[in-house]
């Protein structure tokens, strides 16, 4: 299975979330999307053992998407033009 996340996929889930709470901030819609998993796998037919490992798994898939999410968003340093005085100005021998 492949998870194909889209700014208007999770653009939707948060105007669901805001619909209900209207002045929730990003911290509140996270926190209503953790418990949306939470409820919905309490809900689920399995041991509790089961249910602490599939979440102990979707806790640690959560950690790879954001680490994925912020090395992608970071800002790259620009790398300067090659050139033996780029920025450094230096008089001619002559």
């Amino acid at each position: 299975m492949s998870i194909n996340l889209s700014n208007e996929l999770i653009g939707d889930l948060q105007d669901a979330i805001l619909k209900q709470v209207p002045n929730a901030d990003t911290g509140a819609v996270l926190q209503h999307l953790a418990a949306v998993i939470g409820f919905a796998l309490g809900h689920e037919p399995i041991s509790k053992q089961d249910k602490d490992a599939f979440m102990a798994e979707l806790s640690a898939f959560a950690a790879h998407v954001c680490n994925d999410i912020h090395s992608k968003t970071q800002e790259k340093p620009a790398t300067p033009p090659a050139g033996d005085a780029f920025g450094i100005w230096t008089p001619e021998n002559k």
